[in-house]
């Protein structure tokens, strides 16, 4: 039952990192108030919530013009995918990814920002979201 309680949880309907960390304790908190007997583990095996930091870097490599952004993307790391679609989605004051956003301020057709908004990259693992954004950008 806590499992299907966590999985119903969606991170970006939070608004801070805070705010999703207090929501899954109280499921957890929820779901043992709700038990008879309290499940136990052995010691060093115990849960702990702790805290992950993002670094970033500057690679020095600029996209010049929109259609410069489909071959990027096809050789960009996976990890600057994340950075700019998930990391992005908390960062941006639309809450949205810094592709469609650059595309936007460029003056690229609407129905192509629009597509890429509508990814549901939450969905997608990192590979699967390159593609995605890749078919759309053709």
């Amino acid at each position: 039952m806590l499992g299907e309680s966590l999985g119903l949880v969606d991170p970006y309907h939070c608004p801070t990192i805070e705010a999703l960390r207090s929501t899954l304790v109280n499921l957890i908190e929820e779901r043992l108030w709700g038990l008879d007997r309290i499940p136990w583990c052995r010691s060093g095996l115990e849960l702990y919530l702790v805290q992950s930091r993002l670094v970033t870097y500057d690679t020095g490599e600029r996209i010049p013009t929109p259609a410069a952004l489909r071959e990027a993307l096809e050789r960009m790391p996976i990890s600057s995918i994340y950075y700019h679609v998930h990391g992005a989605w908390r960062r941006t004051e639309g809450r949205t990814d810094d592709f469609s956003l650059w595309l936007e301020e460029f003056g690229v057709d609407a129905d192509v920002v629009a597509r890429l908004r509508a990814v549901d990259f939450y969905f997608l693992n990192l590979n699967q979201l390159r593609q995605e954004f890749l078919q759309i950008l053709r």
